[in-house]
């Protein structure tokens, strides 16, 4: 049984992560393809053209800095970065990458770090903790620039953009998969009233909508371009 009432590989790998000496903070979390690890974050997270990326992620209670490589993820819709650090940064620890198995309204968690919020659990790892949220699948639907997004009925808030959006295959918390990389949620326009008097003022509202993209388009980005840097021995299955 996981110390945390959920599989902890998920955990383990999700990391507080900012431009260089920039706010706000994204999340973002690391995968290995082919024996080769890669650190997933939202592409607005890391905008930008040019080759490499100076990054700066939490550990130990310090940012620490980093420079990665840029993979281009396309379509260039997809919001998904794909970067490849000058080291290794987290365990390989066992974890699925897709969505197949994945159904409707099955429950799904999600990890970030909203409004750079964290905790520290030292003696587990050196690395900001994450928050973990949970809601289920309402829909899996590709939008109008035909991108595949994951749609979930779960509450997202700024800083979670970047993480990992998971489930349990079969429902074994033996084998957590990641599915796709939180992007973004839609706002509503919520009229203004003074008294009884409706305004022309509006005020956005979180909608309580997650959309994530699918991880298959990194994946496949990866397997086509593999330059991450040598992944660590995989260890023990934690949770």
């Amino acid at each position: 049984m996981s110390r945390f009432g959920m599989n902890d590989n998920v955990y383990m790998r999700t990391l507080c992560i900012r431009v260089k000496q920039k706010t706000p903070t994204f999340s973002g979390f690391t995968v290995e393809v082919d024996g080769r690890q890669y650190l997933l974050t939202a592409k607005h997270a890391v905008f930008g053209s040019s080759p490499t990326v100076e990054i700066e992620y939490l550990h130990e209670a310090k940012w620490k800095d980093m420079t990665a490589r840029r993979i281009l993820c396309e379509p260039a819709e997809v919001d998904i970065a794909i970067l490849c650090p000058d080291r290794h940064l987290t365990h390989s620890v066992p974890v699925e990458l897709g969505t197949a198995g994945i159904i409707f309204a099955q429950d799904v968690f999600f990890l970030g770090y909203p409004l750079g919020m964290h905790a520290y659990i030292p003696n587990i790892t050196p690395f900001a903790f994450p928050f973990v949220k949970k809601g289920i699948v309402s829909a899996i639907v590709r939008d109008i620039n035909n991108v595949q997004s994951i749609i979930v009925d779960g509450h997202n808030n700024r800083g979670f953009s970047g993480g990992p959006l998971f489930y349990y295959l079969e429902g074994c918390i033996k084998r957590p998969k990641i599915a796709g990389v939180i992007t973004s949620y839609p706002h509503d326009a919520i009229p203004v009233y003074d008294g009884e008097k409706k305004t022309s003022l509006t005020v956005r509202e979180n909608t309580g909508i997650l959309i994530a993209h699918d991880i298959q388009y990194a994946i496949d980005i990866i397997r086509a371009n593999p330059e991450g840097f040598p992944a660590p021995p995989q260890q023990p299955l934690f949770g």
